[in-house]
Parts: structure tokens; C-alpha cells; sequence
């Protein structure tokens, strides 16, 4: 006999608040969303939704469950986007981003986490959105040396020509020679515009597993040099546990190399994974990597700073060990909305405002004790044979102004092509008496006192 599989599936609803089905359908019958107070107690407790699949196996669909939130704990679920839902003619939204589980016969764990990530990526890329199925014939080529489906996983490769197909081009990392500290700079950096990375790993003793990170946790104290290197938690979308699991960052040695590696919350058999690759998928025109602002830019400019601080006679309020420097993607229309907030803009927000940005930017903020004090904008559109590529400087405070100011005498020795260029710019803009507003036409550069 042959096996008869239902056609339809079934969807799930959720609600923090308690009600009978009887009072739901006086409520259906009888009340007004808009006008019912008992109506909107319901739709305001709004949790989300599963999809039941009709399959003998892998039976969770798609699904979109609320964030956990805890305001003692320093969450953020930043890949998050508005789900709207209509039940009987309710108008419903969750704030989430999909998650389905792998079903092994058109997608196994890769194809998954690609699916989830695109959830985000269609949002702020204007990208396009596919089925699991599709993202498994994107990702493999017509020579395949065995069939498509069921599906058997995808390697790195397939993972990166799936997302090219999308429309995305991807910032791979493949960590085996990285450190922990580089691996949390590059969660922090995609995953705070709301890129969501694919992270692959190795569980002992089982294989290769992909999934999809969606959010990360900072510890409880906040130091530096980096904002990034306080990521102790990520939260990820693993089709093996469910949505928003749990893991710890960690590292392992193998072979006498020490390598970042995940400790799964929820599964303590699974032991110490090394991690293999991430990938964040980014607009096609994003052609600045992060490795080019944060490595050979700001932590260069960073080392400068401390030998400038620890120098004999230097008098300036700033102690380096307070240093803590925030790197990450943003846009022009982020940054645009947040000067128009800041009231550190007043005064010049139309100079700013006016001016030319490009649409997508690398920020590199300096804070001192929780203060801002400087920020960097690099133009993340640049050719990358431009080793320079800052847009904009805003000067937030008068100590952080004369520490720029001490580095004009080391133009001749610094080996830097960065900081060689940008002490040239802040020779010209010291030469201006007011010190306030400042552009170079020719090289788009624009600085900023708000002190």
C-alpha cells in the first residue's frame, strides 16, 4: 500500500493570556477588536505561531515565536522584523524571524540556516526570497556528482553560491586561523545592522552542522579595546534544538592550536564544537570588509593613541585602559536619524544633514567611561585599493581634539598609509581658526567639532 500523506498543514497560535474557546467565540461573534477590551487583552498577549507539517519526520514548520526578554540580562535580537498575521480576520504581528526545521528530503541544516538569514536579508537588502527547495538547486550545480534530493548538505562553497544566486555577495571568515576576539568583532559588526551569519561547526563524533546566528549577549562589564570583545552569548537559529537557542563562546585546541569554538546550552553531550566558517551575506556594493576598517584603520589608530598617552610630559584627562571602541555597518539613513536626534548636533545638523554620505558606512565610535568622544565614518562602498576611505570625523570632546592634535608631529615617521593621510587632513583642518566645520572636496573628507 502505498503511503498517504495529508496535504494540508495545520498552524499553531499562542497567547500569554488565558481564555476558554467558548469565550473566544463570543468574543469572534460578539466583539470588536478595536472597541473590546477583553478582544484586545488577547491580541496584545500575542506569542506567535507553528506550522505543523504532515510529515512522518521534521514536523515543525515554519515558525515565529517571540523573543525572550529580560531586562537584567543584555540581550540583543537584532535580526529581528515584523511578522504580520491574520487569524479569522484579526489583524496579529510578533516581532521575530522565521525558523523552520531541516526535513532532510529538500533541505537539510545549511539550506535551512540560508532560508533564515534571507528572512532578514530581503528586508534590508531588497533581496529575494526562496524556498528551501530553490536554495537547494541554487546552491548546487548541475554536475553534481550525486542527485539533489534528498538533500545531503551543502559545503562552503555551495553555501556562498547560493547566496550570490539570491542576489548577495558574502563576507566569508574562515576561522581555523583566527582568534575568538576577531570571531566576536565579526558577529558583533554584521549582526548589529541586522545581517544574520551563517555559522558552521563541528559536533564530535556526529559531523558538520550550519545555523543561522540571530542575536548575541554581552557580559556584564563592558571594557575594552572593543565593544565586541564583551560577547560572551549568541542566540541562533538551529534546526536541531529550535529558534533563539542558547550558545556560549568559547575555544578549544586541537593540534596544539587554540580555535574559537560554541558550547551548546541545550545539549552539554554535544561538548566543545570547533567552529569552522561564518558568512555574512551583504549588498553587492558593500565592497569594504571589516578586516580593512578595524585592523588596518582603527586598531592601528588605537596603538597610536596608547603610544601618544604613554609618552613622558603628555598632560591630557584621558587614561587608555578607559578606551572602548564600537565597529560596526550601518547606513545613511541611520546615521542621518541619529544626528537628527543628537542633541550634540545643534547648531550644525543642517551642514551635516546636507552633505553627500554614501549609503552604506563603517562607524567606528571611541567611548571613554560610557561618553562618546569620537566617531569615524568609512565609506563601505569604496574601491578597496583606497586605503583610505573615511567620510566623516565628529569630534565629540576638547580632550579627545588635542590628543588628534599631538599626533600632527609624526607624519614623517609613521609607517601607516591611514594614519599618514589623516594626520595630513587634521593638519589642514587645525590651520581653520574656529575649528568647527571642515571638507576636503577632493577627497570627500568632512570633520565635525560638536565641542
Amino acid at each position: 500500500m502505498f503511503c498517504r500523506l495529508q496535504q494540508r498543514c495545520k498552524r499553531l497560535h499562542f497567547f500569554s493570556t488565558k481564555f476558554t474557546q467558548n469565550e473566544f467565540q463570543k468574543n469572534l461573534n460578539e466583539g470588536d477588536p478595536k472597541t473590546n477590551t477583553e478582544f484586545k487583552k488577547i491580541i496584545n498577549s500575542y506569542l506567535g505561531f507553528i506550522v505543523l507539517k504532515p510529515l512522518p519526520q521534521s514536523k515543525i514548520g515554519r515558525t515565529c515565536l517571540k523573543v525572550f526578554s529580560d531586562p537584567a540580562i543584555p540581550r540583543h535580537y537584532t535580526t529581528t522584523k515584523t511578522y504580520q498575521i491574520n487569524l479569522f480576520g484579526i489583524d496579529l504581528s510578533i516581532e521575530s524571524i522565521a525558523f523552520q526545521q531541516q526535513d532532510q528530503e529538500v533541505a537539510a541544516c545549511a539550506t535551512t540556516a540560508i532560508w533564515v538569514a534571507s528572512q532578514k536579508t530581503a528586508e534590508i537588502f531588497n533581496s529575494q526570497l526562496f524556498s528551501p527547495s530553490e536554495i537547494t538547486s541554487l546552491a548546487i550545480n548541475s554536475d553534481h556528482e550525486s542527485r539533489i534530493f534528498p538533500a545531503s548538505g551543502l559545503n562552503i562553497r555551495e553555501i556562498c553560491q547560493a547566496f550570490r544566486k539570491i542576489g548577495l555577495e558574502i563576507e566569508l571568515l574562515e576561522v581555523e586561523n583566527l582568534d575568538l576576539l576577531e570571531m566576536k568583532s565579526f558577529i558583533y559588526a554584521y549582526l548589529k545592522y541586522g545581517i544574520p551569519i551563517v555559522l558552521g561547526f563541528y559536533i564530535p563524533n556526529l559531523g558538520r552542522h550550519a545555523v543561522t546566528i540571530t542575536g548575541y549577549c554581552f557580559n556584564n562589564k563592558i571594557n575594552g579595546p572593543f565593544m565586541s570583545d564583551n560577547i560572551d552569548k549568541i542566540y541562533v537559529h538551529d534546526d536541531n534544538i529550535g529558534p533563539f537557542a542558547r550558545y556560549t563562546l568559547t575555544t578549544t585546541v586541537i593540534d596544539k592550536k587554540t580555535i574559537p569554538a560554541i558550547e551548546v546550552s541545550h545539549y552539554s553531550s554535544f561538548g566543545t564544537c570547533p567552529v569552522i566558517s561564518m558568512i555574512a551575506p551583504v549588498y553587492h556594493k558593500i565592497r569594504v570588509p571589516l578586516t580593512s576598517v578595524k585592523i588596518e584603520k582603527i586598531s592601528a589608530l588605537d596603538k597610536f593613541f596608547e603610544s601618544i598617552l604613554n609618552l613622558p610630559g603628555i598632560k591630557l584627562s584621558l587614561d587608555y585602559k578607559e578606551f572602548v571602541w564600537d565597529v560596526f555597518l550601518t547606513d545613511v539613513k541611520k546615521v542621518k536619524k541619529h544626528i537628527l536626534e543628537d542633541g550634540n548636533f545643534s547648531g550644525i545638523k543642517e551642514d551635516i544633514l546636507t552633505t553627500s554620505f554614501p549609503r552604506y558606512l563603517w562607524e567606528g565610535s571611541l567611548y571613554v567611561n560610557n561618553n562618546k568622544i569620537l566617531t569615524l565614518l568609512f565609506d563601505a562602498t569604496d574601491l578597496r585599493q583606497n586605503n583610505f576611505n573615511l567620510h566623516s570625523i565628529y569630534i565629540y570632546d576638547q580632550k579627545i581634539k588635542d590628543l588628534l592634535k599631538l599626533l600632527l608631529p609624526y607624519k614623517a615617521i609613521i609607517n601607516n598609509p591611514f594614519i599618514q593621510k589623516l594626520i595630513i587632513e587634521l593638519e589642514e583642518y587645525f590651520k581653520i581658526p574656529s575649528n568647527k566645520i571642515w571638507r576636503n572636496q577632493n577627497e570627500n573628507l568632512h570633520i565635525f567639532s560638536l565641542n
